[in-house]
């Protein structure tokens, strides 16, 4: 409780956690109408990373909405491991910071009016929440094991993305540079509410997931996951590259990145089951392929994944509950080792911060994949032998879309591990042949069954008939 933890019974914000070593976690929670408090987790045997030390180690400046010092009235902050955001009344700050005993933090960027609204510019916010970076792994992977493509030629880049929930919208910056604060795109239109796949209604937390679902299939190379809190709904977008559509043909403007709506979870008019709706989503944070929605009106922690092969779905996959008399607020916070942060409120209004452990297929289960359900398939071999290798256009589909979902460079002959595609069809050396046996052992390593197309059997002599429809003798 917050009695226990700060001395008296204060009302508890957000709540944001960085993993800075094995053995380091720090979380920052919110006092309402106060300061940032930071809280060291555990790393004792018996209590590590469920368990805070207390007091506090620190606090982080004062709330004061006439010192422009000060937060007013702060929202959120998000811990990056080289200091934090922090967001308050119509503005978004960075901070650098060490997080050592001693370090102070220093004030790096300013964006938007303190304790003023005027919206002046496609910079200003009116009452941002949230806050969330896209950082690649390094300047040629997306995160490790995923390397860029050629056609990602901003994903070496820094960007930041902030719920402006005023004025219904998510602006990207570019933050790449030291100083560098620089609006990209939005997503939403400036001031107008909406509940379709053009905007938001309140968008509150957002968090981002590097690649994106799609990233094979699309020129996305990241997913933010907003919750769009007065629709109810989670809302995917993809950071990427639009098609522009003519009269006569369409194609990809490389030279900016777009944030376009790709999919979305309840909401207005969805047919999803009340006990699996989303009731007031407040914040979103993803653990490995799981996406997690803290609920204030719920009362609890929605799972969900986005579909394997459906990329603009989402599958329902449990409830996080909790015990008979606590009310969540919404404000979640997870860690790398499977514990969830929440804060909560009990009967008749006392405030606290928890933790709970993950159950065990949570945290080990692997993701589904859909080269999983093409491979436990029977592939009609003679289907490849004879329509695949005399049509043009479906020999690049079908080869395209499974050499996509392993992974495979079909499409980049510079860069390394290419594979030609039009060496598997052999129809100029031999009519009518697909090479079955190169294509499962390189690309899908055996894993591909191959069998030969169904028996056509003779109908039953009772079923047979003339012309005039009757069985002749």
């Amino acid at each position: 409780s917050m009695v226990e933890l700060l001395g008296n019974n204060i009302e508890v914000g957000s709540v944001s956690l960085l993993t800075l070593s094995e053995t380091s976690e720090v979380i920052l929670m919110i006092q309402r109408k106060g300061p940032v408090h930071q809280l060291d987790v555990s790393t004792e045997s018996d209590r590590e990373h469920f368990d805070i030390f207390r007091p506090p180690s620190r606090t982080f400046r004062s709330n004061s909405c006439l010192n422009v010092d000060s937060f007013c009235d702060i929202v959120s902050v998000l811990p990056t491991p080289t200091g934090f955001y922090a967001v308050d009344r119509h503005r978004v700050m960075e901070f650098s910071h060490l997080w050592e005993p001693e370090a102070l933090e220093e004030l790096k960027m300013t964006k938007g009016a303190f304790n003023s609204f005027a919206m002046t510019t496609d910079a200003d916010f009116a009452y941002p929440t949230a806050v969330a970076v896209y950082q690649p792994h390094n300047d040629t992977f997306l995160s490790e094991g995923h390397k860029m493509l050629p056609y990602h030629y901003h994903a070496s880049n820094r960007l930041v993305l902030v719920t402006d929930t005023g004025h219904h919208r998510v602006v990207v910056y570019n933050s790449t540079s030291e100083g560098q604060f620089e609006m990209v795109t939005q997503f939403g239109v400036t001031g107008e509410p909406r509940n379709d796949t053009t905007g938001l209604d309140w968008p509150y937390g957002i968090v981002v997931m590097a690649p994106a679902a799609e990233w094979h299939f699309s020129p996305a190379f990241a997913n933010a996951f907003v919750a769009d809190r007065r629709n109810n709904r989670i809302v995917k977008l993809s950071l990427g590259y639009s098609l522009i559509q003519t009269f006569t043909t369409a194609f990809w403007d490389w030279n900016r990145v777009t944030l376009t709506y790709s999919g979305a979870y309840g909401g207005p008019g969805s047919e999803i089951p009340h006990d699996q709706d989303l009731h007031d989503p407040v914040t979103v944070a993803i653990f490995r392929h799981y996406i997690f929605v803290g609920e204030a009106a719920g009362n609890a922690v929605t799972i969900l994944k986005v579909h394997h092969e459906h990329y603009d779905r989402f599958i329902f996959v449990t409830r996080l509950l909790p015990a008979l008399g606590f009310q969540l607020t919404g404000n979640i916070a997870l860690s790398q080792f499977g514990y969830v942060w929440y804060t909560y409120t009990t009967s008749p209004h006392d405030f606290g911060l928890g933790s709970l452990f993950l159950d065990e297929a949570l945290r080990e289960s692997p993701p589904n994949y859909a080269l999983v359900d093409i491979a436990a398939e029977c592939h009609n071999e003679t289907w490849y032998m004879v329509d695949l290798v005399e049509n043009t256009t479906l020999y690049i589909e079908h080869l395209g879309y499974l050499l996509n979902l392993t992974g495979t460079n079909w499409l980049f002959p510079d860069m390394e591990n290419f594979f030609d595609v039009w060496t598997l069809n052999l129809t100029g050396e031999q009519a009518g042949v697909f090479d079955v046996d190169t294509f499962n052992r390189t690309v899908f390593e055996g894993r591909l069954e191959f069998c030969a197309p169904p028996t056509t059997t003779s109908a039953p002599a009772m079923l047979s008939g003339n012309t005039d429809g009757w069985k002749t003798p």
